[in-house]
Parts: C-alpha cells; sequence; structure tokens
C-alpha cells in the first residue's frame, strides 16, 4: 500500500468512526462515510473495505488498543496471577477512558440491544478468545499449585463479569462515577477478592 493510499485508508476510518457515533451503524451509509472522507466515489471505499460491517470491525480495532493486546496472550501463562490480571484489566478498563472509544462501545451495545449483530469481532472472536485464554491460564496455575482446583469455565466468566461495571460505569451508567472509584481501586480490590476465593486449600 502506497503512502496516499494510506491516507485515505485513514481518512475512510477517521470519517467512518464520526459517521458510526453521531448516526449509528444503521444511520451511517457508505455514501455518508465518503462524503465526510471526501472521497468523490462512495465505491472506492470498497476498494478498501469489502461492506459497512468490516469498515466498522477495522474502526474498533483502532480505537481499542486493547483488542491487539489480547491477540498476544499465549506468552503469558507464566506469570503470577495478581500481575496477570492486573494487566488484563488495565488494558481493558483504558478502553473506556477513549471519549471515541466510548462512542463506538455505545454504537455496538446500543445495536445489541436491539437485537442486531452488526459485527462478529467482539461477540464471536475477542470476548472467547480472552474467554479461553483465561480457562487455559487457570488451569496452568491450578497444576503450578498457585490457585486450588476449580471449575475454569466459571471463573473465567466470573473474572470477566467483575470488571464489567466499570467499563459500563464509563459507557452507558456514568451516574456510577458518583463514588469516585478510580479504575486502579476497583482493580485492586477485584483481584484480592478474586484470588482470595481461589487460594490453594492448606
Amino acid at each position: 500500500m502506497t503512502d496516499e493510499q494510506g491516507e485515505r485508508r485513514e481518512a475512510i476510518l477517521e470519517a467512518a468512526r464520526a459517521e458510526f457515533a453521531e448516526k449509528g451503524f444503521r444511520g451511517a451509509t457508505i455514501k455518508s462515510i465518503a462524503a465526510r472522507a471526501k472521497i468523490q466515489s462512495p465505491a472506492l471505499i470498497y476498494w478498501y473495505f469489502p461492506n459497512k460491517e468490516a469498515l466498522l470491525e477495522a474502526v474498533m480495532q483502532g480505537q481499542m488498543p486493547f483488542l491487539q493486546t489480547a491477540q498476544a496472550l499465549d506468552g503469558l501463562l507464566e506469570r503470577e496471577p495478581s500481575q496477570l490480571l492486573t494487566l488484563l484489566a488495565k488494558g481493558y478498563l483504558q478502553a473506556g477512558d477513549n471519549q471515541r472509544t466510548v462512542q463506538i462501545m455505545r454504537v455496538i451495545l446500543g445495536e445489541m440491544l436491539l437485537g442486531r449483530n452488526p459485527t462478529d469481532l467482539l461477540s464471536e472472536q475477542i470476548v472467547p478468545q480472552i474467554k479461553q485464554f483465561l480457562e487455559r491460564y487457570f488451569q496452568h496455575q491450578i497444576q503450578l499449585g498457585r490457585m486450588r482446583q476449580h471449575d475454569t469455565r466459571a471463573s473465567s466468566r466470573a473474572f470477566m463479569g467483575m470488571l464489567m461495571p466499570q467499563m459500563l460505569s464509563k459507557v452507558i451508567f456514568p451516574s456510577l462515577q458518583a463514588d469516585g472509584l478510580t479504575d486502579d481501586e476497583h482493580i485492586a480490590t477485584t483481584i484480592e477478592i478474586f484470588l482470595n476465593g481461589l487460594k490453594p486449600k492448606e
């Protein structure tokens, strides 16, 4: 890809992000995205992205660094639990600190609440990938004697679920932030509770 093509692709992504944030996935069109990106022919967008769904996925990946982190997890199996879980939790919650990211997350959540799923990136790729990694990680920690024997399918769900309220406070329930709980405080308490419940039996 030439520099000019790379710049055009970035212009399309920036225009798509703005259109999705303002109009939602259904309201944004290839034509309106092309107009915002100052591209004369909307058909040119299809040279870079096969459809609007692929464009949304590209916007999500660009706005959520955690998605890239999630794709490089297998090298972390030996990490001590408090370190690894803190790393994952911070990477996840930091996505909610970027207003552009929050806008895109609202678009995705809105579509899902309406029973529509414009992209499989989260529901069929990223979330299952992270859950499967956590299951393998917890099983490995059991083998190392760092955790007691338990059903890692449940513990992986539990850990992910414990982070959700803090993220939702940034995305759709800002009133939850009234108590002043910081990400670091939430992460530290969550991990302490979680790991205390999984301590090896004496």
